[in-house]
């Protein structure tokens, strides 16, 4: 409860009654520490001087250990926190029970009450049992000498293991009529518990049944306020509300009616004061804790000490705005959370985005992990994306784990989202069942059997296999061989498209050259057997340049035959050339 109001920012409200504040026992707890008053009000206040001895069962069975701690350990821690519980002004006793009862912390005024703290440590378990009639006698002789107004007696023992009942119940009845009285505390149900819830009521004080040790602190801080009287305060009064109290608006306080009890308590440095008694002790009260705020109503919201105010019209609104001013906002929050355990080890995952939807780069969070033990340790995240925060933090003890991420908004505000998860037990001593159907499936499918023998893992195989060859050698040779290929490949950017097209070019190109050569030489044949048709009469007349060193004259060709071949033709044209080399 604690860590969900300091790291959750949950609220928490604790209303007045005789189990609530100091007379519950709620003295020394961490719950205790988030309210925003101190329960601790023998330091201050005046009471009547009171004595209280301890007489603890230190047989064997408390050597045993209870989540990992020794019962009497924790018996030393119960009357440790009454020591404290008690003013300087008080006298308390420590004694252990078992074949013999010995003093480890005489009784003695608490001037001192760190030497007190110290000697109550030194209870060490012996043997035996715990003996009923020689611890009676003891605290009848011992708290007989005492002159104070309150003298107490608290006895512990086990529920199953106390002997010599003897006079007990004479002892304690003749020390009831000396206004000494005796509460009992049996730890485990057992034999013995029917006997010493008599013996309880014989002495005028409480019977406690602890089925843990854990809770002996509890109990024994508790009995000695309500033993005392210190706790509660009695007698009608008119709660004074203080001025500009969010809590009372709309309310007239003239309209409040009368409280008639309340636990006593003091108001925390910090914390702000809603109402309080004609007496200056608060009855509302609040502060912020953490990431949340608390609340104390130190009368009882029932008709008992608030009989008046159960029938009152304003009791629905004063207390629907006290949980509203106590409760979480609803407020927007940019970020997501997830949480999950690893290996020993939680994994926390931040997503933060804006309004708009885009991721946050900066990391202005706390992020706080409350452990199973209740301490608190704040968490450093690291960005690994945009808008994406991790971190981790160890994760061992069995149980819960809360993480709250706390972010400030525009207005200052903190906003707060949290997540978590649980180890209730370590992941090495899970339970997995045995698949069974799919083991016998697997083997029906593949030819196999289901096996009920050990042996049987030993048995010859029917069709066993064997390698013909091994191939690896062959492979390594072929990867060799392909590793430059491959780099070459890897390294060098060759334009392939281009390449191909330009070779597809060249082929076609070579294919078309013989048929245009042919084609060449089929037109030069058909322009000679055009021009041999052709008649002499229409045929050019050519002329003849003779040129020679004197002059220069122009013959007439010679006179071709009218017809002729084209040999003939051929034949004269060589005798010109021949007559002109002569000339």
């Amino acid at each position: 409860m604690e860590s969900a109001v300091k790291d959750s920012g949950i609220g928490l409200a604790m209303i007045g009654g005789e189990n609530s504040f100091l007379p519950g026992g709620w003295y020394g707890t961490t719950v205790a520490d988030a309210l925003p008053v101190d329960l601790n009000i023998r330091q201050r206040k005046s009471f009547p001087s009171t004595t209280v001895l301890i007489v603890i069962d230190t047989s064997g069975s408390m050597g045993m250990p209870e989540d990992g701690v020794p019962k009497y350990k924790l018996a030393i821690q119960a009357a440790q926190r009454t020591a404290e519980l008690l003013s300087p002004l008080d006298r308390i006793g420590v004694a252990g029970s078992t074949d013999d009862i010995e003093y480890v912390a005489p009784i003695a005024r608490l001037t001192n009450k760190q030497a007190v703290l110290n000697n109550i440590g030194k209870l060490r378990p012996g043997g035996g049992g715990v003996y009923a009639e020689p611890s009676m006698q003891f605290a009848a002789r011992e708290l007989g000498k005492e002159t104070t107004k309150v003298r107490h007696l608290i006895f512990l023992a086990d529920g199953s293991d106390t002997d010599l009942y003897g006079k007990s119940q004479e002892i304690v009845s003749q020390m009831r009529k000396e206004r000494i009285t005796t509460t009992v505390v049996a730890i485990g149900a057992g034999k013995d518990v029917p006997w010493l819830k008599q013996l309880a009521a014989t002495g005028g004080g409480q019977f406690h049944l602890a089925d843990k040790a854990s809770k002996l602190p509890q109990i024994f801080t508790q009995d000695v306020a309500v033993m005392s009287r210190s706790a509660i305060e009695e007698g009608a009064f008119f709660p004074q509300p203080a001025i500009g109290e969010q809590i009372l608006t709309g309310i007239d306080p003239g309209s409040i009616p009368a409280l008639y009890a309340y636990c006593l308590t003091d108001l925390r440095p910090l914390a702000r004061l809603g109402m309080r008694s004609p007496k200056s002790d608060p009855i509302l009260a609040t502060w912020q804790y953490g990431l949340g705020t608390s609340l104390a109503f130190t009368s009882d919201a029932k008709s008992q000490w608030a009989r008046q105010w159960v029938p009152w019209s304003g009791f629905a609104q004063f207390w629907a705005q006290a949980v509203r001013e106590v409760s979480r906002r609803a407020t927007r929050n940019d970020y997501q959370v997830e949480v999950k355990p690893n290996g020993g080890s939680g994994e926390i995952t931040v997503h933060a985005y804006d309004r708009l939807g885009n991721p946050l780069v900066s990391n202005e969070t706390n992020v706080r992990v409350s452990t199973p033990s209740g301490e608190s340790r704040d968490v450093k995240l690291t960005q690994e994306a945009p808008g994406v925060f991790k971190g981790r933090f160890p994760a061992e003890e069995l149980g819960s784990y809360i993480v709250s991420v706390a972010e400030k908004g525009a207005g200052g505000e903190t906003r707060v989202s949290s997540s978590g998860f649980s180890i209730p037990y370590p992941p090495e001593y899970q339970y997995q069942a045995l698949n069974s159907p799919l083991l016998e499936g697997m083997a029906s499918v593949t030819g196999g059997e289901s096996l009920t023998k050990p042996i049987d893992a030993l048995r010859e195989v029917p069709h066993p296999g064997f390698s013909i060859r091994d191939l690896w050698l062959q492979f390594l040779l072929l990867a060799a061989v392909l590793l430059p290929f491959d780099i070459g490949v890897r390294r060098l950017a060759l334009p392939l498209a281009e390449m191909w097209s330009k070779l597809v070019a060249l082929v076609r190109k070579r294919r078309k050259a013989p048929e245009q050569v042919a084609d060449a030489r089929i037109a030069r044949l058909r322009t000679a057997k055009t021009a041999s048709k052709i008649e002499p009469s229409k045929a050019p007349v050519e002329r003849v340049v003779i040129r020679s060193e004197s002059k220069r004259e122009e013959r007439p060709p010679a006179p071709t035959h009218a017809t002729g071949s084209t040999a003939s033709r051929l034949l004269d044209a060589k005798r010109k050339r021949r007559g002109d080399q002569g000339d």
